[in-house]
């Protein structure tokens, strides 16, 4: 019975799929997902996408939890990732880029020892720390990259962020710090089944536009560094 069930919603998934897939029609729902350090570069850009195309339903969810885009509960999916899923279809926009960041606040205070500001299932201090900040005390854990970046602006200390994130921030500064290169890059995700949908297919030429203008950005080109 749990076998048929299954096997008959696979089959309920993929008729939805086909459906959506097949339709030449710029109009109807469109789920998009975003993390949340994402969904600033795309926000900004939403009106634009509204007015060309005033009959697409867009919905949004910003979130770090996986979608399931086979199940259709999300069409389209922007994700950080060092490679996609095989059954997916993927469009890599750029590469990412991180830094080891501060603040003048953190500058000017000036401690003994330094401090940082790591990832609350960084339970061991990461190599960036031994290297870069020999020495240092732990001065918050987070889970949550923005949250990182404002507790960086609070003047809590060092972190290792991406440069995407933190160049957007006012007042954070990069250290001259080099650090390997990130095998992550930043992927626009959608189920084969949906690449001929018109809406999906506008969704994404939009996407990949908006966010391979901001290549500089992702990549690092645009930090403030400390002096």
């Amino acid at each position: 019975m749990v076998v048929t069930i299954g096997r008959n919603t696979q089959r309920v998934r993929a008729i939805d799929r086909a459906l959506v897939g097949g339709d030449a029609r710029l109009q109807g729902r469109l789920c998009l997902t975003l993390y949340h350090g994402v969904a600033p570069l795309v926000l900004s850009h939403l009106a634009e996408f509204r007015a060309r195309y005033p009959d697409i339903d867009l919905e949004l969810m910003i979130t770090t939890e996986v979608r399931d885009l086979a199940a259709r509960q999300a069409d389209i999916a922007v994700r950080g990732t060092a490679a996609p899923p095989e059954h997916l279809i993927g469009y890599k926009v750029a590469d990412f880029q991180h830094g080891i960041y501060t603040s003048p606040a953190y500058e000017a205070r000036a401690p003994s020892a330094p401090e940082v500001v790591l990832w609350r299932d960084e339970l061991e201090l990461p190599d960036w720390v031994g290297e870069h900040c020999p020495g240092a005390r732990v001065a918050l854990r987070v889970d949550d990259v923005e949250t990182m970046a404002l507790a960086l602006r609070a003047g809590l200390g060092r972190a290792r962020l991406p440069c995407w994130v933190a160049d957007r921030e006012p007042g954070l500064l990069r250290l001259p710090a080099a650090l390997p290169p990130s095998a992550f890059g930043l992927w626009i995700l959608l189920h084969a089944d949906l690449r001929a949908s018109a809406r999906v297919r506008a969704c994404r030429d939009f996407l990949i536009q908006i966010l391979g203008d901001q290549r500089a950005l992702l990549g690092g080109a645009r930090s403030t560094w400390l002096a």
